[in-house]
């Protein structure tokens, strides 16, 4: 088995869009456990986009009308306002 450098090593891998990690096992530990703690999904929910053409309403105008409308809450659950409407 080759020996470890004394300084570690990192270079990347494009192909494979990794990290190639040449250290000492306690480095290579750390770095294994700091990658899994960044290496997370997004937080933002992914959506998806879609143009509306308008044939008679003003852009301007129905794009503030629409960021206005209640939205879910953090966990998705209906707000006091949605429920509303719902009713």
């Amino acid at each position: 088995m080759p020996r470890a450098p004394a300084t570690p090593s990192v270079s990347v891998s494009p192909r494979d869009r990794g990290l190639l990690v040449v250290a000492r096992d306690p480095v290579i530990q750390q770095v294994s456990k700091m990658i899994e703690s960044i290496d997370q999904p997004s937080k933002n929910v992914e959506a998806d986009v879609r143009v509306f053409p308008l044939k008679r309403a003003n852009a301007t105008q129905l794009a503030t009308i629409l960021q206005n409308l209640p939205r879910p809450g953090p966990q998705g659950e209906a707000t006091p306002e949605a429920r509303e409407l719902q009713e």
